[in-house]
This record gives structure tokens, sequence and C-alpha cells, in this order.
């Protein structure tokens, strides 16, 4: 018995502080992001001009966040960008609630918050890869905390706001957690590898090429990528107005917050067990089981006439963001070297919470605001099904035809080769850099 204990509750010092990192970063969010839009609207704005808001918000964030980790990765000061970019956009989202309704001056605040924010999670991403170093597999098993840390947090302020009915609650919530998460920061570890300086015969372009070869290099990476932007669309689309959904059925702020610890219980298990999912169908397989369950999931969400029959829905977000993410973020890990490897989530990010929730959040406001939330809803569902078919028919062209592929090949820090295979469907490797 007293082994068995002792093995039960031994925890690796090592992880401590990624787990505690993601607890209070998705924590501390979870309570004023998801509430935006509801504060918004009890400031006086419309529908149409809160998605012009909530849309900024990702597509600074695609702009910032590529940008940002790329300085980290050139420079090696992950730990000091981090915590930079992280007290800057927290002080000044808290500000929000003192600025009022005029648009202008908030759309200025919004672009100057997501730049400093977009990079953050990213960032806070590699610096617990590299310090699961050939463990990173087990990364799910990290990230787990934040969704304990979203659904809890958010259901306690939800509980709060619906009692007091003060939706100021969520700023000052916000600003508390957040300030413990700065401090976890503080103790984390954080990658020092960095870009080489260009030599006289490696223009300023290389370092541009990098990148852009980091996306395009094999169909793998470009699917990661195009996936990230599909999957973010309706992820905008979804959660910019759900809140005002519930809220125009009659549900409470309560409600709201429940619903967010039912997707977060949902996302437990799933990141727990994401590296026996990822052995199982591989990254490709969760992304594409990942797409097909949220257009269930909108699909559902549009025959609905009462609050609190959203709750079954949530469940699905345990596949809809778990797994899928678990198999994002260890498809951008094992396709980038060590010295992209920030640049690697950045994009990842970008694509998903910027570009992609971006477009997703603005064409969601004007037909929602032009047709209703179980029309956007249905349209969007629609949208997915016929993504999905779209890739499943390539992927079976590609298996009937066996076409060439290319796979990327690290020859060294700074240069990349293509070898072209002629390779079946299932003999298809994972692509891996190979340092020669």
């Amino acid at each position: 018995m007293k082994r068995f204990c002792t093995e039960t509750l031994h925890i690796n010092p090592r992880l401590v502080a990624p787990k505690l990192i993601f607890l209070f970063y998705f924590g501390g969010y979870s309570c004023l992001s998801p509430f935006l839009s509801v504060y918004f609207n009890s400031i006086g704005l419309q529908s149409n001009q809160i998605g012009i808001l909530q849309a900024l918000r990702p597509f600074t964030s695609f702009v910032g966040s590529p940008l940002v980790t790329f300085v980290a990765d050139k420079t090696g000061k992950h730990g000091t960008i981090l915590l930079a970019t992280l007290t800057i956009s927290v002080l000044a989202r808290f500000s929000t609630m003192f600025l009022g309704n005029n648009l202008g001056i908030l759309i200025f605040a919004t672009i100057f918050i997501e730049f400093f924010n977009g990079p953050t999670g990213s960032l806070i991403n590699n610096s617990v890869l590299d310090t699961l170093g050939d463990r990173r597999m087990d990364y799910g098993k990290q990230r787990l905390w934040g969704a304990v840390g979203w659904g809890s947090f958010s259901l306690l302020i939800g509980a709060v706001v619906t009692e007091t009915n003060n939706i100021y609650y969520t700023f000052w919530s916000f600003l508390f957690v957040m300030a413990i998460c700065i401090a976890v920061a503080l103790g984390l570890k954080h990658p020092t590898t960095k870009l080489e300086e260009e030599t006289s015969s490696q223009p300023q372009q290389h370092a541009v090429m990098r990148v852009f070869r980091l996306m395009t290099a094999s169909f793998e990476s470009f699917l990661l990528y195009v996936i990230a932007f599909i999957m973010g669309t309706a992820s905008g689309i979804h959660f910019t107005y759900l809140f005002l959904f519930i809220q125009s059925l009659g549900g409470s702020e309560l409600l709201m917050g429940l619903s967010l610890t039912v997707t977060c219980v949902a996302e437990l298990p799933f990141f727990f067990w994401s590296e026996g999912l990822l052995r199982r169908f591989g990254p490709r397989g969760v992304m594409y089981i990942s797409l097909f369950c949220y257009a269930l999931r909108l699909l559902y969400y549009s025959f609905l006439t009462n609050p609190w029959t959203v709750l079954p829905a949530e469940l699905l977000h345990g596949i809809t963001f778990g797994a899928y993410w678990s198999a994002s973020i260890s498809l951008a890990s094992s396709t980038a070297p060590p010295s992209l490897s920030a640049t690697a989530q950045g994009l990842l990010s970008g694509f998903y919470e910027g570009l992609g929730t971006g477009v997703g959040t603005l064409i969601g406001g004007f037909i929602y605001q032009a047709y209703g939330p179980q029309t956007m809803y249905f349209v969007t569902s629609l949208s997915l099904f016929g993504c999905l078919a779209v890739f499943l028919i390539y992927q079976m062209i590609r298996k009937a035809y066996a076409p060439k592929i290319e796979h990327m090949i690290l020859k060294d820090e700074n240069e990349l080769k293509f070898e072209q295979v002629e390779l079946t469907e299932e003999d298809q490797p994972e692509p891996t850099f190979v340092i020669e």
C-alpha cells in the first residue's frame, strides 16, 4: 500500500511549472475573453460592431504572432519576450473597461492588445515543448491543465456575474489570475536556441524563405495550416457569438460559464490520451475526425430553441479542440527544426487563432445580424462538411495515382533540400527533419 501511494502521488518537479502556466493562463482568459461580447453588448454596441472588434483581435494576432515568435527564435530570448508581451497585453486588456463605447478608441486598443497578446500562447507552448524534450507527445497531459483552469474559473466568474449582475467582475478576476500566471512564467524553462546570423552570401530574404518552406515543404505541412485556418474560421463563428446566442434564447451568465466548464471537462480525456490517439489515427486522421465532429456540433446548434440544450453539444469539444489541438501541436513540432520551433507554433496559432478566427468572426457577425444565429451555424456546418469532402476526395486521388511527394530534409541549420520520392499512400512516412 505504501509503495502504491508513493507511486500514485509522485509528481515530476520539472513538469510542475508547465502545468501551472496552462492552469492560470487559460483560467485567467476564461474570466474575460468569453464574456467580451456580452460586455460590448452591455455598453451599447451592435452585433456587427462587436463582430468588427472581435475580428480585429485574431487578424492582429495573425500578424503579431509569427512576427514576435520569429524575433524570439532570431534572438534566443524566448523568456524575456514572453514576459514582456504577457505583461503588456494583460495590463492593456484590463484597461479596456475604462475606455467606454467609442468604437474608434476600442479599435485602436484592440489592435494594440492583440499584437502583444497573440504570440503569448505560442511562446508558452514552445517553452513547454522544450521542457518535455523527447517526450513531446506528453504535451496533452500538460495542456489538459489549461482545460481545468478554463472550466473552473469560467464557471466561478459566471456564477458571480449572475449573482451580482456586474459584468466588470470579469475584468478584475482576469487581472488577479493573470498576475499569478506571470509569476509562474518567471520560473518556466525557456529555450535558448536561436537562428544563426546571416552571412554575406545569404540575403535577408533567406529567413522569409525558411518560413515559407516550413509551410509548404510537404503535403502534411501544407494540410496542417489549411485545416488550422478552416478550424479557426469555425471557432471564430462558434465562440464569438455563442454567448450572444445563449442570451437570445433566455440563458443566464451562469449557463454560459457552465457551458465552458462542460467543454473543458470534455477536453480532459482527449488531452490525457492524446498520445494514443495520435499513434492510432495519425495527426491527419485526428484532424479529419475533429473537422467532422465540428460540423456536427454546429449543425446541432442551428436547431436549438432552449438555451440549456446547448450543453450536450459542448461534450464534442473534447474532439473538436482537445484532440485537434494535440495533433496540430505535435505535427507543427515534428516538421520544424529547433531554430524555428517558436516560429512554427506562431504560424499555427496565426492561422487558427489569427486569420481563421478573424475571418469567421467577421463573416459570422454579418450573417448573425442579417439572418440570425441559427442560419449562421447551419451555413457554417455545411461549409465544414464540404471542406472535409474535398480533403477526402483529394486524398483518394493521391492514393489512386501514387503521386510524387516532396520530403523536406534538414541538411544543416541554414539549408533545406528536397528529395522526390515515389510512394503509395500507405507507405508515406510522417514528415520529420533529419539532422545530417
